[in-house]
């Protein structure tokens, strides 16, 4: 128990205590702050207009404050016997006994005429802490609503009386689940901020102000609301920044460029408060990336959003474009418009990294919203992985405060096309609930498929005919039902015809290394892209090492098997030696052996690319590293863009068993597990010597992906049988998927978190293993932290990786080793593996 007699605790209620520092905060004090901020973001922020959408009416200032009333409640608990005595929680106790020993008190009929279900309403109050709680049927009320607790919650409705009158009076209930599931995340934000020292001091003061009595509730509420008012400004979580300097002139967006046709058809768009999907289709290297920026720049001028997140499928992808964003950033907007980076485990806002002391001290408050992954979507500019925006419609801990924050956002989501049946369930749901609450999207593609574009819209699918003669580039918007396109151009110097020749060698690796070496000795810089790990490395080691791809001296592949450090390193190394800027000499070739780490994100431009089979949407991204660049003097028989496609050396159909399941190497039937529409891919590719690029875009992705195509290829039995058996899977997938989001619109309290963590992507989940001490790489970085694919193990299910531990760790001539769950693993030059000769 707690002893808090001491001459620094004057034996008040407290809601805060820093023991270390002797520090105190009074319940009445943290009441007023946590419902003074939620003011502020209600007024100040665009969570206002978007409560009032899931309303379909106005927030009055009855209803307004109504809802901070709930807000003072918050932490009501904190008055019962246990938790003043430091040894009991403050939410259950208040739900257990609502209808009990708590009605009167805090006069909780009053609150009937409020809400439609008012009951649903205290269970998303004191459910704050980012999950629903239940009440415990077995709470003995007189252990913890003693005499003295129960007089001190009475005051509960007295301060709230002072402090909202306007709420006691008058009709105007809300009834909307979906604004109830709203309110718990900006009441989680508000409890946040509220509860951050920086900003709400415990019995302590800022330079600006005067000391006052934080017991009484009138002055309490008078400093909070300064506070308030304070801390949402510094953290630039309101549209305030609008009243700032916002240049959108492509001049500053582009750094003195003028804009591409495809970039200047995203200016302009119509706004609504309802809410708008803009889907923007155009090639790799085009400006998507600026034309998403416009847009957010003028939904920010206009009130419309406060703040953006950009969604990208992988972390390196994100590294790479939270430069370019700050940049743009620089160039249109104050300063204090930080950018986060938001992956965890590497934290950056701006230029500065977390590593950087004495910099990112500089920066002040402005680190807040990296300072725990739950914020990042709370950050004025955010770039981050897709992840974090699906965990807000998960039914994992915190993903209310996660949507809160993103619908404050224009959200973009690139690549969007390489989402799978999982990821494409829970995007929709997060653009479902985005829309719904006069949010604003962009999804961006350089290879969307019509049936995959009618998933986002609404529409019907077009037939084959019809879908391959539509515009490209193309810009969709949506605003409520009102769906309209606008096509684009492309400059004739970003026309090129491509060389698509195939060849049967997907199953020979060192017939692959032969054809790069041959590239390379030319003069030519060549990338070799497999589809696996374990063909890239076998691909690498018939590679000759005086053509390899180096990295700190040593020759190497490229692929996601490496230490974070050591990956940052690689891809800064392959953009200075295939970047714009990089120097070549037509004498001295290169060969870099890589996966799909190279696919997007990454400025590289290559003379030669082996590519294995893959989706003609995947192939046609991995093209976009091909001649990306205009550059003189690239080596003879090289001029013009050519990509070689390794084939396998048998028929597909022969790969597939009387269930419908694939089976074969190279990454088809597992990376890429729809055999039809690899066939298809196959056969577009053997009926043309070239394609041009992007003319041929829409039809060769329909042509590859569009229902009819696939259908028609349904006639040979095995691919029926494929087909049934990939819509087991994707149907299992649906279900996944729709077990484990979160409904708004049912009631917050019944949304019955799971106690295991689910899951953004399919399947397993990587595993992050902290090594005992730091060790050496290969290439001079020091790691403790090591990722493991769950597919490395034999029967990963069975094993509690929670309860394992790293052993035997050493060094070795090589790099290091050691065991983890039974396992051997190596880590050198060429990645981590299971096999020391790999």
């Amino acid at each position: 128990m707690r002893n808090y007699s001491g001459d620094w605790y004057s034996g008040d209620w407290w809601a805060k205590i820093d023991e270390e520092n002797y520090y105190w905060h009074p319940v009445v004090a943290h009441a007023a702050d946590v419902a003074a901020v939620m003011e502020q973001l209600y007024k100040k922020t665009v969570l206002g207009e978007r409560f009032e959408q899931l309303i379909s009416g106005e927030l009055t200032p009855r209803r307004q404050a109504r809802l901070l009333v709930l807000a003072a409640y918050h932490d009501v608990g904190k008055v019962s016997k246990p938790f003043q005595e430091g040894e009991g929680g403050h939410q259950v106790p208040v739900l257990s006994c609502l209808g009990g020993c708590l009605m009167e008190p805090l006069q909780l009929e009053a609150f009937r005429p409020w809400f439609e279900r008012p009951t649903e309403w205290f269970y998303a109050t004191w459910g704050h802490h980012g999950e629903p709680v239940d009440r415990d049927v077995n709470l003995r009320a007189e252990d913890h609503w003693p005499e003295a607790s129960l007089t001190k919650a009475k005051e509960f409705p007295q301060h709230a009386r002072q402090w909202f009158p306007a709420a006691f009076s008058g009709g105007e209930p809300v009834s909307s689940r979906r604004a109830q599931h709203l309110f718990n995340g900006i009441l989680t934000l508000s409890d946040w901020i509220a509860s951050d020292t920086r900003f709400f001091p415990y019995r302590r003061w800022h330079d600006w102000e005067e000391p006052k009595d934080l017991t009484d509730p009138l002055a309490a509420m008078q400093v909070a609301k300064e506070r308030a008012r304070r801390a949402v400004q510094s953290l630039s979580l309101s549209s305030g920044v609008s009243e700032g300097h916002i240049d959108h002139s492509w001049s500053q967006i582009l750094g003195g460029h003028k804009p591409y046709d495809v970039q200047a058809q995203m200016g302009g768009l119509a706004n609504a408060s309802a809410g708008t999907l803009t889907i923007l289709e155009s090639p790799t290297g085009s400006g998507k990336t600026e034309g998403a920026y416009r847009r957010f720049l003028e939904l920010l001028a206009e009130g419309y959003v406060d703040s953006l997140y950009f969604a990208l499928p992988t972390r390196s992808a994100a590294k790479q474009l939270q430069i370019r964003l700050t940049n743009m950033r620089n160039r249109t907007l104050p300063s204090d418009a930080h950018v986060h980076l938001a992956t965890p485990g590497y934290t950056r806002v701006d230029d500065v990294q977390e590593t950087e002391v004495e910099r990112w001290g500089e920066l002040g408050e402005g680190t807040w919203a990296s300072e725990s992954s739950k914020r990042y979507t709370s950050a004025p500019l955010a770039v981050g992985t897709v992840d974090q925006a699906l965990l807000s419609c998960l039914r994992n801990r915190h993903a209310h405060l996660r949507g809160a924050g993103l619908l404050r956002s224009l959200l973009v989501v690139d690549e969007v096309h390489a989402s799978d049946t999982y990821m494409e369930q829970l995007l929709k749901r997060v653009l479902d609930l985005h829309l719904s609450a006069g949010g604003h999207a962009v999804l961006m593609s350089a290879t969307l498929g019509s049936s995959a574009r009618s998933v986002y819209t609404g529409e019907e699918t077009p037939g084959f005919g019809e879908a391959k003669g539509e515009e490209y580039p193309l810009v969709t918007h949506v605003s409520g039902s009102d769906v309209k396109s606008y096509s684009a151009g492309i400059p004739d110097e970003e026309d090129k015809t491509v060389y698509v020749p195939t060849d049967r060698i997907i199953t020979q690796p060192d017939v692959v290394a032969q054809r790069a070496e041959d590239a390379a000795r030319s003069g030519a810089h060549v990338l070799v892209i497999r589809n696996t790990v374990r063909e890239a490395r076998k691909t690498f080691k018939a590679i000759s090492k005086d053509l390899s791809f180096r990295v700190a001296g040593l020759p190497c592949p490229h692929h996601s098997r490496y230490a974070a450090a050591d990956r940052r390193l690689m891809d800064r190394r392959i953009e200075r030696e295939y970047g714009k800027g990089s120097e070549r000499s037509p004498q001295q070739g290169l060969v870099t052996v890589a996966t799909q780490t190279v696919e997007q994100s990454l400025d590289i431009d290559a003379d030669f690319i082996i590519s294995d089979l893959c989706p003609m949407d995947v192939l046609l991204q991995r093209i976009g590293r091909l001649h990306r660049h205009s550059r003189s003097g690239r080596p003879s028989g090289y001029w013009s863009p050519r990509c070689l496609v390794a084939v396998p050396d048998y028929d597909l159909a022969s790969r597939i068993t009387e269930s419908g399941q694939a089976w074969a190497d190279a990454g088809i039937g597992s990376v890429y597990q729809d055999l039809r529409i690899l066939q298809a891919t196959q056969k577009v590719l053997g009926s043309r010597e070239e394609i041009e690029i992007p003319a041929d875009n829409r039809e060769l992705v329909e042509s590859a992906t569009h229902p009819e195509v696939l259908t028609g290829l349904e006639s040979d039995p095995r691919f029926e049988a494929h087909a049934r058996h990939l819509e087991e899977g994707q149907r299992s997938l649906r279900q996944s998927a729709d077990f484990g989001r979160l409904d708004w619109d049912e009631p917050y309290r019944e949304q019955g978190f799971p106690d295991e963590r689910i899951s953004t992507r399919p399947g397993f989940e990587p595993i992050s293993v902290e090594l005992p001490e730091a060790v050496e790489t290969p290439f001079g970085n020091e790691t403790e932290m090591i990722t493991l694919s769950y597919y490395m193990f034999d029967e990963p299910e069975d094993i509690d990786f929670e309860d394992q531990r790293v052993k035997h760790l050493a060094e070795t001539e090589s790099g290091f080793e050691f065991e983890f769950a039974g396992q051997q693993f190596h880590y050198q030059s060429t990645g981590l593996s299971q096999n020391e000769s790999t």
